[in-house]
């Protein structure tokens, strides 16, 4: 009896310290982070996720995605999400409108849209009388998609229609049904629309040539992760750690080729082919930051785009909207 009540004692002992957060599943913290639309620009945050490299920095991670960059920040200023995946111009754009947060990392140096056209339309000029479809007006897709149009000679207030359609399903469907004529669409969706001869590219923007073709500068703060004054100053390490997590998967996904990277985030594409995936990471490999840092130059191309598009009024500084040390005590 006396052996019984000893293994009982010592079995409550091991499930007590399992329950109380002594296993590893119990110790992780749970927070969210929005995103803008499902898309490659933040291929890392899906790395991170599917290697369970945040379950390594004890975090469970919850990815919400929106449809549109408005609506993913709106909810991160709201409460309802700790972080947040969207462009560095929506981030400007925040700050003009007198909501401070931080860019913590960069995922993309290039912006990896593309303006595509339906079949018949062979030059972004055509496009005069015709509608443009965006993820949401106001979105990063809607500021560079304005900006493309005004660069070759179109008014965007009076020669085209802008409308918001959505991620990459609704997008399609807007286009392949002609309710647009345009979209400034993203991958894998261009390689699929491409590859099945359903649209011609009239613009690519995500390779060093491209960038200083379009932008006259080779350098495009593009995809990145967003947090709140506030969050930085009361869960500074939980920031940390979920950098640490994005910045071992940019890593990542430097030094594996677009195949082995096409098995890791192919459930996060649901439907969509494998040879699909992969040649769309292929295409936008240039643009993966080697670092994860937001230059000066990069910062300033994102903000001179949403000046140029009519969005933003004035300069946003780098340094208000910047905070690079995360990511730099990562990369140690």
């Amino acid at each position: 009896m006396v052996w019984n009540c000893l293994r009982f004692l010592v079995m409550v002992a091991v499930l007590g310290g399992f329950f109380s957060g002594g296993g590893h599943a119990q110790s992780l913290e749970k927070v969210s982070c929005s995103e803008a639309v499902r898309g490659f620009f933040f291929l890392p945050l899906y790395v991170a996720h599917g290697l369970k490299l945040f379950e390594h920095q004890g975090l469970d991670v919850t990815i919400d995605s929106a449809q549109g960059g408005p609506l993913a920040m709106q909810a991160l200023v709201a409460g309802q999400v700790q972080f947040c995946a969207t462009g560095h111009g929506q981030v400007a754009n925040m700050y003009a409108e007198g909501k401070s947060t931080k860019i913590v990392n960069q995922m993309q140096d290039k912006c990896t849209f593309y303006l595509v056209g339906r079949p018949d339309i062979k030059e972004i000029r055509s496009l005069k009388g015709k509608t443009l479809g965006c993820t949401k007006i106001g979105a990063e897709t809607f500021a560079v998609g304005r900006y493309l149009v005004a660069k070759e000679g179109l008014d965007p207030e009076k020669d085209i229609t802008t409308t918001g359609v959505g991620g990459i399903s609704t997008m399609a469907s807007a286009f392949e049904n002609d309710r647009v004529q345009a979209v400034m669409a993203f991958q894998p969706l261009t390689s699929k629309l491409l590859a099945e001869g359903r649209g011609t590219l009239l613009a690519r923007l995500n390779t060093r040539e491209d960038s200083l073709r379009w932008f006259g500068s080779p350098d495009y703060s593009f995809s990145v992760i967003q947090v709140t004054d506030d969050y930085i100053r009361t869960h500074p390490e939980t920031v940390q750690r979920f950098i640490n997590a994005i910045v071992a998967a940019e890593k990542w996904l430097l030094e594996n080729n677009a195949d082995e990277i096409a098995k890791v985030v192919a459930p996060y594409f649901s439907g969509m082919e494998h040879e699909v995936i992969s040649a769309s990471v292929e295409q936008d490999r240039e643009a993966f930051s080697k670092t994860g840092l937001v230059s000066k130059e990069g910062h300033s191309t994102a903000v001179k785009i949403f000046r140029d598009a009519a969005i933003l009024k004035k300069d946003v500084p780098f340094d208000a909207i910047v905070n690079n040390s995360f990511t730099e005590k990562a990369s140690r």
